[in-house]
């Protein structure tokens, strides 16, 4: 049996006129996944045509699969259509969602795939390269265009790690969701307490279906992962709530780099300019445990660091 068979057998079961429950069936029957309680809402949701869908989820439960499996469904069902994701580091799009993209796709049957055309970023169906596609778009401040001007009968955008996603390229996706049929999916950890993901889950949640999935909601999360994170930064701490509870972290008082601000540095894409001067840090420990540090932050060649402990003031200068 070619693949346009198939696909014309499964439209009957798995398509839009099978309802929410089309995404649910497919995903059990097609990919053999067994979606957890939260994965159906959202399944449910999607094939109910939602048009706003927030995810916060603690690290871990499947929500990158769960992204995965509505990439594929929007490509087998849903003709025309335009499926494009973005993230705000190209690590976090390639490396996790587009990777996870692939490893479904591989599930399907052969005939199934050959319908297709993989790139190295973007799917596109063969015979309407341009009327059916998945793209990936890095989401970056400067160029705010990840998700704007995208025009089919059926679109579905896609913010992953949507918390560290700049306002702008909200702002700019306005547009490609005026169809009838298009959807926003937002999933990511909630790291930030402000901006537009922070806003959907508080100030927007009544425009938007919002899940929120705990490290105690997934058998997907260790139990020995979360008595690791108890354990290094404690119950009460911001990681414990954001990495196990998939809660927004709690204004610090005490702290003089906030939470988010931490995060956002760890994943950041940083592109070295090699016409630019060189710039120093040094972090001045003075005696104690901890080390006075001096980095190298332009980076020209590799990055450059050095460690001193137990020197005063001035012997730092000195060094």
């Amino acid at each position: 049996m070619d693949g346009q068979e198939i696909l014309r057998r499964f439209h009957e079961r798995y398509g839009p006129t099978a309802g929410k429950d089309g995404p649910v069936l497919f995903v059990r029957e097609v990919l053999g996944a067994e979606p957890d309680e939260w994965q159906v809402e959202v399944l449910e949701a999607f094939g109910a045509r939602e048009r706003l869908i927030s995810i916060r989820s603690c690290h871990g439960p499947g929500k990158t699969a769960l992204l995965a499996w509505c990439v594929l469904y929007m490509l087998l069902f849903r003709f025309p259509q335009k499926t494009v994701a973005t993230a705000p580091t190209r690590g976090q799009l390639f490396d996790a969602l587009y990777s996870e993209v692939g490893k479904w796709f591989t599930k399907l049957d052969p005939s199934l795939q050959a319908l297709y055309h993989v790139k190295s970023d973007r799917i596109e169906l063969l015979a309407a390269p341009d009327e059916s596609f998945f793209s990936c778009r890095t989401a970056r401040r400067e160029s705010p265009e990840a998700l704007q001007g995208i025009h089919s009968d059926n679109v579905l955008l896609i913010g992953d790690e949507a918390s560290g996603i700049f306002e702008q390229i909200f702002e700019a996706a306005i547009g490609s969701m005026s169809g009838e049929y298009a959807t926003t999916i937002l999933a990511s950890n909630p790291v930030r307490t402000s901006g537009f993901f922070f806003d959907t889950h508080h100030k927007l949640a009544d425009m938007w279906h919002t899940v929120a999935i705990s490290g105690f909601d997934s058998d997907r999360v260790s139990d020995a992962f979360i008595h690791d994170v108890a354990r290094r930064y404690g119950e009460d701490s911001n990681a414990y709530r954001v990495r196990v509870l998939g809660e927004f972290p709690k204004a610090d008082d005490d702290t003089i780099i906030p939470f988010e601000l931490v995060e956002s540095a760890r994943d950041r894409d940083i592109k070295a300019n090699p016409d630019s001067s060189r710039v120093w840090g040094l972090d001045v420990a003075r005696f104690g445990d901890d080390k006075s540090v001096l980095c190298e932050r332009q980076l020209h060649t590799e990055n450059w660091c050095k460690e001193w402990k137990a020197l005063d003031t001035m012997q730092l200068v000195g060094r």
